[in-house]
Order: structure tokens, then C-alpha cells, then sequence
């Protein structure tokens, strides 16, 4: 969780596709738009879950593995 600016509700089921920014990045040079797409498939390969909500002040991300498997 974080006390970030939040993401956009039109931007949120997007935030896992490869190469894709965000609107509300502060600076978009940074960065490519791997590193969510990436955690998804680590966690997935793991028989994971991860899901994001976005608040008026900040997000939050729920990772969730499989215990002991």
C-alpha cells in the first residue's frame, strides 16, 4: 500500500498488460511498463494471485500463494 497519487479507474485492468504507463507517473521517462506484467507472471507461475486497488490517496496490491504446495 501506498500514499501515492492512485490509479485511474479507467487505467486499472490495464496496470498488468506488458509495456503499458501509466497517466499518472510522475515522470514518464522512467521506467518501460515490465514490472507489473512481470510480478503477474512470476506470481501465476506459482499458482499465485495478484490484484490492485486504487484509492482517492494511493494504491494497494494484494499478492496471494498457495501455502505449502
Amino acid at each position: 500500500k501506498d500514499e501515492g497519487k492512485g490509479i485511474p479507474k479507467t487505467e486499472i485492468y490495464d496496470i498488468f498488460t506488458p509495456f503499458k504507463m501509466g497517466s499518472n507517473t510522475e515522470s514518464k521517462a522512467e521506467g518501460r511498463g515490465v514490472g507489473l506484467a512481470l510480478c503477474k507472471s512470476v506470481i501465476e507461475a506459482h499458482d499465485g494471485e495478484i490484484e490492485a486497488e486504487s484509492h482517492a490517496v494511493g494504491a494497494l496490491f494484494r499478492v496471494c500463494l498457495p501455502y505449502g504446495k
